[in-house]
């Protein structure tokens, strides 16, 4: 808060984002407390919660900032869209960050539920947590680099949007200091194209396609636009569809078909190969003086049993009897801690596919509403291409005169508020 304070949520958000950025990078050094020590650790995540705690308070009243931005434009407070769409948008680079890690570390033989992982699969997973979060949120950072100058300015911008709410409440032109424009109030915008439903249709295209339709007098232009972007999605979505159809018949379905069924497999440790618990001698698939589990194997937890399902060294090595280390046969192709990786097997990219099928399905839903609205609007006579002209006229905002800009000047730098009408006759 008194960062905020003192030198403005958007350098305090900006210092905060770059400062998680390199204490999220900086995990790359926590390790087995044995080695690495546990004060170091403890450090580093202070830092790091320092840094995520700032972010995502400013975060949250920066995003205030913005829907009362939105309340200048068009006359509603609209938080609850704001809310969901704050939250839903970082859930779709959730799945690929997620993925592609785990992708990775299977590609270096990973071994479920064993403690001990090779070198690579531990790197993996520290860079993973630590270098490749933190590369992407410095890119985060560098793009907040693009915030608008003057809403950087904090509470004189604010101010001044607080200043043109008022006036558009009046039915009053207000200047907008992001844009350093003037913006009709949203009531006019709303009798320009018949009504708070005609306004409804306009905001689902962009301001590129409401003037190129005013521009070529063709009020199906808007249709055009929008049957090529969904065209696009379409075809992405057509194409992760068969891309996932192959991948899974190349690379996964022989998988499972071939080889030895794990879940059918099952080797079982009683009495110790008959030695009645003594362990002077362990069964095939156990090593060690407490008859513990070659790599391979897994203990069924559904029961209360002493069974294990798997293969010990999956089928392709030997157990060391003494430390339970597996020695892959040469020319097997296999290879990893259990003999588990096959060199040959081709890497899927299956999830990934997936993803991007998610994302695709999203965008043509989001263009195939956009699509039945342009069709609305070219059939409905009584929206004629004049309205839309208007609409693009008072939506946007229009240049200021050279009057108004000797009145406003830079407003984020004067201490006076705006005048409290510009309206003309």
């Amino acid at each position: 808060m008194f960062i905020g304070q003192r030198f403005g949520k958007y350098k305090g958000y900006l210092a905060y984002n770059f400062t998680l950025g390199v204490t999220t990078m900086l995990k790359i050094f926590v390790g087995p407390e044995e080695e690495m020590g546990l004060t170091i650790s403890i450090f580093i995540a202070v830092l790091w919660g320092i840094g995520l705690g700032g972010a995502f308070h400013l975060y949250r009243s920066m995003l205030a900032d913005v829907i009362d931005y939105d309340e200048l434009l068009s006359g509603q407070r609209r938080e609850g869209q704001f809310g969901v769409f704050g939250d839903f948008i970082p859930k779709m680079v959730e799945v690929p960050s997620t993925v592609v890690p785990l992708i990775v570390m299977a590609a270096y033989g990973y071994q479920p539920n064993v403690e001990l992982q090779n070198e690579e699969v531990v790197w993996t997973l520290r860079l993973c947590f630590s270098i490749v979060p933190g590369f992407f949120i410095f890119l985060g950072a560098v793009a907040l680099l693009c915030y608008p100058k003057p809403a950087q300015k904090g509470s004189k911008c604010l101010d001044a949007i607080q200043n043109g709410i008022v006036l558009h409440a009046a039915g009053k032109e207000a200047y907008d200091p992001v844009r350093k424009c003037m913006v009709a109030a949203p009531q006019h915008i709303r009798a320009s194209v018949g009504g708070t439903k005609g306004v409804g249709d306009m905001e689902h295209f962009f301001k590129y396609e409401i003037k190129h339709a005013v521009d070529k007098k063709s009020k199906t232009v808007l249709v055009y636009h929008t049957v090529w972007q969904l065209l696009i999605f379409v075809l992405l979505s057509i194409g992760m569809v068969v891309a996932s159809v192959y991948d899974w018949q190349g690379s996964i379905a022989p998988t499972l078909q071939a080889g030895v069924d794990i879940c059918s497999n099952y080797t079982t440790r009683e009495n110790c190969a008959g030695f009645n618990n003594s362990c002077t001698e362990c069964a095939f698939g156990f090593y060690g003086p407490n008859c513990s589990a070659c790599p391979g194997l897994l203990d069924r937890e559904d029961d209360d049993t002493n069974d294990f399902v798997g293969i010990p060294c999956n089928g392709q090595g030997v157990c060391d009897p003494v430390n339970g280390t597996c020695t892959c046969t040469l020319g097997s192709g296999f290879y990893g801690p259990w003999c588990g990786v096959d060199e040959d097997e081709p890497a899927t990219l299956l999830p990934i596919y997936i993803a991007i099928l998610g994302l695709g399905v999203f965008f043509i839903a989001f263009h195939g509403t956009r699509l039945r609205k342009a069709i609305m609007v070219a059939n409905d006579e009584s929206m004629t291409l004049k309205m839309i002209a208007e609409y693009h006229r008072l939506a946007f905002g229009r240049p200021l005169t050279k009057e108004e800009e000797a009145l406003y000047g830079d407003t984020q730098t004067d201490e006076n508020a705006p005048p409290e009408s510009t309206e003309t006759a």
